[in-house]
């Protein structure tokens, strides 16, 4: 996990490279794993609303809810 750098590309322009220092690389095996460590407090507090259905998959998750109105669904989630 050392050496490593990156640059970004936004809208045609270029950056310079960067060194990485920390962090997990992306297709790491260990990326989901890590994920799921740090997301599961997350998750099971959701789980305990009725309000909020939590759809996950590997290192994604989605959370939806619905009522008639936006407000209520926006400070739901």
């Amino acid at each position: 996990m050392g050496d490593r750098i990156i640059r970004f590309a936004f809208d045609g322009e270029i950056s310079a490279m960067i060194g990485v220092n920390n962090g997990i690389s992306q297709g790491s095996p260990v990326s989901p794993i890590m994920f799921l460590i740090f997301i599961q407090h997350v998750l099971g507090a959701l789980k305990q609303t009725n309000e909020i259905v939590i759809l996950s998959y590997a290192d994604d998750f989605a959370m939806v809810t619905e009522s008639l109105y936006a407000r209520t669904n926006g400070i739901r989630l």
